[in-house]
Order: structure tokens, then C-alpha cells, then sequence
């Protein structure tokens, strides 16, 4: 996240964590890459160095062809028919928000590329320097197109020369007028932090190697990195999973947030809260450029008689869920209900897999599942929370009309 130092209630404090999931604290445990799936050997090898570079003129106006060819993302699988990470990928639907201000796209990706180089400080280019309040809508588009823009924490002076630490956790202060200030806390162990983030690529680009034919059709790509994500991963029932820490005397008027993993330290750890599988699904889709959202609603729930998941759902009061769309149509897709399931069902059956129940459903065989109040349906951001977007047209959540069936 950018640092920036300002007043804010306790509670909007707490509710601005909720809201920054992936930017919590680093808990101090050992980590290797070896912890990961074991690629292939054509990922084993070292990652190259990414520097955003374009062609394009930003300094005037683009005609619809430019902007296009500018937006647009490469084949994934291009190069060698592998796949190949992409850290620049910002989806096309997103960067047409900024078609009269280019400037703010190319600022992102600079961002994208620095995170993904683990670069301790990076510059942007003088003739793409942006305002400080334009570098924010950059820095949200970063964050909107990768999870790992929130474990970073970026400073800069003049927006154009910037200073990244990794892993951060916050603090609150107390001011002497009784008011909050939300503060960042660099991590000091970058060692740690690095081998979370190399290792967050790694698994993302074996993932996607071992199980995606890169000849198959968007909603079969889809399916596969569905179901190896549905049967690597566990569910974290510790929504949150955040306690406050005050200083014994108080006397320099602060409260430590200790919260729990960020999405890529839970990468690692193969266990993920409802929000983050939802991110960590968008994501591994942005990355083979298929559209997907992440969709929130209130509405009810109809028991599985399950009781963790039941008691869960119990206590929600909202259900967070994709949404993938592919040659016009719209297909919903819940990991979290396929995990929780398959879950259950391991405890009798521990070979189970995934059988892809709640991929690819209609809104009639969701509804089955979660009956959504559609006044409250929204795309749901961790940047922002629940319904930010609403209103911006390319984010509007589609009707899906029919089954996915495979």
C-alpha cells in the first residue's frame, strides 16, 4: 500500500484493515521454495527481470486503435507454448476507466513490474510523472490487477521516484486530541518476504502449466485451474482473524494490529479465507486473460448440513463468489462452497477430489445453493469493500443464464 500517515476513528482504522487483507502483518516462520508443487523445468528456471517499457505515445491523444493495442495483454502461452507470468497484465476491462488518462495505466504497470522484481526502489519515467492523486487511481489498479500490490508498501516524495518494502503490518496511534491515526510498519525480515513472493509466482506458473492446455477453450482453462485450486487448498473458517495489541502503559499511544496472513503467505500455506480464494481465482483468470470478477451479495443461505459451513454461512452477512465470462456468456463459480464441501467430504473419504459442483453454475443453480437479494449484488474489491464499483459499466455484474456443462 502507499504510506500515508492520517487521522482516522479507531473503528474506521479497523475497517480500513478489513478492507486491506492482503497488506497485514509478517508472521516470522521459515519458508522455502521447495515448499511449493515441484514445476516443471521449464519454470525452475531463474525468473527474468521485468522492466515496463511502451511504445506507445502517452503524451497526446490516442486514437481508439492506439488505446486498444495499448491495453491489450499478450497470449500467455506465446512464446514456447508454456506458460509465461505476466506481471504487467492489467485486464482490458479495467484499464478502459483511464482511456482519457493513459498515463495512469503505464504508472501501474511500472508498479506491477517493481513488486514482481522485488525491487527495494524504482522510478517512473519523467514524461509519464503523474499527480499525486492520479498515482492513486495507479496504485488501485495496481492492486485491482494483482494481490501482490498488497503485500507492498510504497513511498515517494515527488511520485516519481519511489522507495517499496515488503510485507508490512500496521500500528495505530493514539493522538493527543483522541483521534486515530493508521500508520504502516516496514517488515525486517526481507528475506522471508522475498521467498513468499517468488514463491507466490512460482506456484501460480506451475499451477497453470501442469494443469491448462493452452489450446483449450477459456471455460475449460477455467475448469482446470478451478479444480487444482479446489484440491490444493483448504479453508481458513478465521474470516478475519485479527486481535488488537495495546502497550501495557499506552504511553506512546499505540495499538499493534496483528492480523492474520496476507492471500500470498496463504498461497504458501495452501489455506485461504472466502475473500482471498475469491481474489486468488480472479487473479490466476486476469493472468490467462479470461474476464472474471469477484462478486459479493446478501441473501440466504441454504444449509448443507455441514456444520462448520453451516455455522459460517450462519454468521456471514454476505457470500462472495466469481463470476467468469467467456464468449458472451456468464458462469458462476464458488471455490469456497466446492473446498468446504470436498472438505467434509475427506473426513470419511479422505481420496476424495473435486467434482466441480459449484463451478460454472446458472444464477437459478446458485440461487440452490445462496439465494442472492439481487438489489445488493455487487463486484466486490478488497481495495474498496463490498459494491465500490457499482455504477462503472464494464464491472457491472452479468446475468448468468444458463449451466456450464462439461
Amino acid at each position: 500500500m502507499i504510506r500515508i500517515r492520517k487521522k482516522l476513528s479507531l473503528a474506521t482504522s479497523i475497517l480500513l484493515i478489513f478492507l486491506l487483507l492482503f497488506a497485514t502483518a509478517c508472521k516470522d516462520k521459515k519458508i522455502s521454495v521447495e515448499d511449493y508443487p515441484e514445476p516443471e523445468s521449464v519454470v525452475k528456471e531463474e525468473k527474468e527481470r521485468q522492466e515496463y517499457t511502451s511504445e506507445a505515445d502517452l503524451s497526446g491523444a490516442m486514437t481508439d486503435e492506439e488505446f486498444e493495442e495499448f491495453i491489450a495483454n499478450p497470449d500467455p502461452f506465446e512464446k514456447n507454448g508454456n506458460f509465461i507470468y505476466n506481471p504487467a497484465n492489467i485486464p482490458e476491462n479495467l484499464c478502459r476507466k483511464y482511456r482519457d488518462n493513459p498515463k495512469v495505466i503505464a504508472n501501474a504497470r511500472h508498479i506491477l513490474c517493481a513488486i514482481y522484481n522485488f525491487d527495494s526502489e524504482f522510478e517512473i519515467p519523467t514524461e509519464d510523472v503523474l499527480s499525486a492523486e492520479e498515482f492513486f487511481l495507479a496504485y488501485e489498479l495496481a492492486c485491482a490487477a494483482s494481490p501482490m500490490t498488497y503485500g507492498a508498501t510504497v513511498d515517494s516524495e515527488d511520485y516519481q521516484h519511489f522507495t517499496v518494502s515488503y510485507l508490512p503490518s500496521f500500528t495505530v496511534y493514539q493522538e493527543d486530541d483522541g483521534s486515530f491515526t493508521a500508520e504502516t510498519i516496514e517488515n525486517d525480515n526481507p528475506a522471508h518476504a522475498k521467498e513468499v513472493f517468488e514463491g507466490f509466482i512460482e506456484y501460480v506458473t506451475s499451477t497453470i502449466n501442469k494443469n491448462v492446455d493452452k489450446d483449450a477453450p477459456q471455460m475449460e482453462k477455467a475448469k482446470a485451474v478451478y479444480r487444482a485450486l479446489a484440491n490444493d487448498f483448504t479453508i481458513d473458517w478465521d474470516l478475519f482473524g485479527m486481535s488488537l495489541v495495546e502497550a501495557d502503559d499506552f504511553t506512546d499511544g499505540s495499538v499493534d494490529i496483528i492480523s492474520k496472513n496476507t492471500l500470498i503467505e496463504g498461497v504458501w500455506e495452501k489455506k485461504l479465507d472466502q475473500y482471498q480464494l475469491a481474489q486468488f481465482y480472479q487473479f490466476m483468470m486476469y493472468q490467462l486473460n479470461i474476464e472474471c470478477m469477484c462478486v459479493s451479495g446478501s441473501g440466504t443461505y441454504h444449509k448443507k448440513n455441514i456444520e462448520e459451513l453451516d455455522n459460517y454461512m450462519a454468521d456471514l452477512w454476505q457470500n462472495t463468489w466469481n463470476v467468469v465470462v467467456s464468449d458472451g456468456k456468464a458462469y458462476n463459480c464458488d471455490l469456497f462452497m466446492e473446498i468446504a464441501v470436498l472438505e467434509n467430504r475427506k473426513i470419511t473419504n479422505p481420496g476424495s477430489e473435486a467434482d466441480l459442483t459449484y463451478f460454472g453454475m446458472s444464477d437459478d443453480t446458485h440461487d440452490k445453493t445462496y439465494t442472492v437479494n439481487k438489489a445488493s449484488l455487487g463486484t466486490y474489491s478488497t481495495y474498496y469493500g463490498y459494491g465500490a464499483v457499482d455504477g462503472v459499466e464494464e464491472n457491472k455484474v452479468p446475468e448468468c443464464v444458463e449451466d456450464y456443462y462439461f
